[in-house]
């Protein structure tokens, strides 16, 4: 965990950067270059409350990528066995990049810590799609950590190995940012293997500054929440139609 006076100030931007304390737990995966929010309507799941905490549904929405309907909700603590499944079908080079080692056999107990968080302090929003049958099946994570005084928070996420180069990836880290955003973090960051280059591109495409920590062993990559937004994919294609309808009336 990062300490508040953990931060640098890079002197040519003024801006804080998170320093480094302990080994870069790797958070990232190869990530994607298209695809956008076609439909977002709530889809409640029937999973109720956790515990004595209330389920936020409400944060659930629905998308389409490349003809593909999924689901983006917040994670629950029925989804263990989905989310072992998840992590199974995930290459070892992403599950590197995400955990800084291949993993095995997951424990039950680490399963639960993953699937059973304090919507407090921490969210992981999964993206789910429905197989023949009916049932559910967890293709992404993305997933942030608060520090104690809620103004800064880590971020990771991996995208299942078959369904990369969709776009899942870059809709749930937008889905992240708004939700910090609307929570007041000031700082969302993470730390990728300089290898990463598909997380790095993605990272610099949603307006986060990279940094490279000196060694090479780590890049971290942070975004001042207090900027405006960076407009998203629908919207800038809005925009370039907007500004093409233009010049044909001016023409």
């Amino acid at each position: 965990m990062l300490s508040p006076s953990d931060t640098r100030i890079a002197a040519s931007e003024h801006r804080e950067v998170p320093m480094l304390c302990r080994p870069p737990n790797q958070c990232a995966s190869g990530l994607e270059r298209h695809g956008e929010v076609r439909n977002s309507r709530p889809s409640l799941f029937g999973l109720g409350r956790i515990g004595g905490r209330s389920y936020p549904s409400e944060l659930t929405e629905e998308i389409v990528l490349a003809g593909r309907r999924v689901t983006l909700r917040p994670i629950h603590d029925r989804d263990q066995a989905r989310y072992d499944d998840f992590l199974s079908r995930v290459e070892p080079e992403d599950l590197r990049f995400r955990f800084g080692s291949a993993l095995g056999e997951v424990p039950r107990s680490e399963l639960a810590r993953m699937t059973d968080v304090d919507y407090d302090r921490e969210m992981a929003f999964v993206a789910a799609t429905q197989v023949d049958g009916g049932s559910w099946e967890i293709v992404g994570d993305v997933r942030s950590h608060a520090d104690p005084y809620g103004s800064r928070s880590e971020f990771s996420i991996v995208v299942r190995s078959d369904v990369q180069r969709l776009g899942l990836g870059r809709a749930l880290l937008r889905k992240l940012i708004a939700y910090c955003r609307a929570r007041r973090v000031r700082l969302l960051y993470g730390l990728v293997a300089p290898s990463n280059a598909g997380m790095l591109g993605l990272a610099r495409e949603l307006g986060f500054e990279v940094d490279h920590v000196p060694g090479g062993g780590t890049v971290v990559v942070s975004i001042d929440l207090r900027r405006d937004p960076k407009p998203s994919l629908a919207q800038d294609r809005a925009v370039e139609g907007e500004t093409e309808s233009a010049k044909l009336r001016a023409s």
